[in-house]
């Protein structure tokens, strides 16, 4: 957690050099078959580094893996957020349709954990944040 979570951090704060060692440290402590949960987490990570420094094919296999986790794990939170990391990769790919597909995927799924919650002030902060706002105006959907 420590190690994916400092490296979300310095990708932030544009330290992509930083952010790869600390997905490396993470993918050493969580693989092999320790915690395919933070795998996702870093793997996701490190294809965002890839999809900043211009790497498109590495992101692309990152992504790859950590989609797969994700959907394994049946977690929401990191499907939707690797879901929307493809979509941005697709979208730096020319791939319009696809990306957005992906990016519509990722509302999908955050929209039926917000259907899931009890708490009706919750769900609605959650589909009325910034963060859901973003991924609705790259798709088009209001």
């Amino acid at each position: 957690h420590l190690f994916h979570t400092y490296g979300a951090l310095w990708l932030v704060r544009g330290d992509t050099a930083k952010t790869l060692k600390l997905t490396e440290r993470c993918l050493e402590l969580a693989e092999p078959g320790r915690s395919p949960r933070y795998v996702s987490k870093a793997r996701c990570l490190r294809a965002q580094v890839f999809l900043r420094s211009g790497k498109l094919a590495e992101s692309e296999a990152e992504l790859k893996i950590a989609l797969e986790n994700a959907r394994l794990l049946g977690n929401p939170p990191q499907l939707w957020r690797t879901l929307v990391v493809l979509g941005d990769l697709q979208s730096a790919q020319d791939q319009t349709d696809t990306a957005r597909e992906a990016r519509l995927e990722a509302l999908a799924v955050i929209e039926g954990v917000a259907a899931d919650l009890e708490d009706a002030s919750l769900a609605d902060t959650l589909l009325r944040s910034s963060y859901v706002g973003a991924i609705r105006a790259a798709t088009g959907a209001r």
